[in-house]
């Protein structure tokens, strides 16, 4: 049996935690949120969630996420994901990170972005740590703009880094073309395959032992499009 992954929601703006709860409950998980405007640490101890998503969109000054979030960390080892209010400084989510969350998006993002890299940091937990051992092991490190292979660092380019991280998000899923070139370039241009297809050999070209017979990235011609390996 599938087992459904809990996610714990703290944040006091209710259309906000009922967006993110109804994106993340049609994702397939199971969504717990506080039922008073304030967090009270309390939930931990009934609830056990594998992630927990953190809202700092507040206009409450008796709410400081940051110091919440330094609580949370202090008394729970599952992954923390912040959101940044609108008005963050350049350097929250660098410091977010830091401080030891899993993941930080600023505002304004796309909830489909947000279910994504919730279902990235899940998988590492669980799936990622039950192969054989006969791929390669790659990490993907967004901050840095970075890739490993087995713990030794891969220089990408930007672009590169952006197609990488295009297939990292859907770790074994069919990834089509136009939505991979969308990621890449911030266009779907069908009239220009032959860029995509090169910016491929060049990624073989830096990750796979024998980039003529991929093991990471695989091509999916039938269906029009890719699927990272991992």
């Amino acid at each position: 049996m599938e087992t459904r992954h809990e996610i714990l929601v703290i944040g006091i703006e209710p259309i906000t935690i009922s967006q993110i709860q109804l994106q993340l409950e049609q994702a397939g998980y199971v969504v717990t949120t506080p039922s008073s405007s304030i967090y009270d640490g309390d939930w931990l101890t009934r609830t056990d969630p594998s992630l927990i998503v953190l809202d700092g969109q507040s206009d409450v000054p008796s709410y400081d996420p940051w110091l919440l979030g330094q609580q949370l960390l202090n008394v729970t080892p599952c992954p923390i994901v912040l959101l940044l209010p609108i008005s963050h400084s350049p350097t929250q989510c660098r410091d977010a990170l830091r401080m030891g969350m899993a993941d930080c998006l600023c505002r304004p993002f796309h909830l489909p972005e947000l279910v994504a890299r919730i279902q990235r940091i899940i998988w590492r937990m669980t799936e990622a740590n039950t192969g054989n051992g006969t791929l390669p092991r790659l990490s993907v490190d967004p901050y840095t703009q970075t890739a490993a292979v087995n713990g030794t660092i891969i220089h990408l380019t930007r672009t590169e880094f952006r197609l990488l991280y295009a297939l990292f998000l859907h770790p074994g899923e069919f990834v089509p073309y136009d939505m991979i070139q969308e990621m890449v370039w911030d266009d779907a241009d069908p009239g220009k395959p032959n860029r995509l297809r090169q910016l491929v050999w060049q990624l073989r070209q830096k990750l796979e032992a024998n980039p003529r017979t991929p093991r990471l990235i695989i091509t999916e011609p039938s269906q029009g499009g890719y699927s990272l390996h991992t």
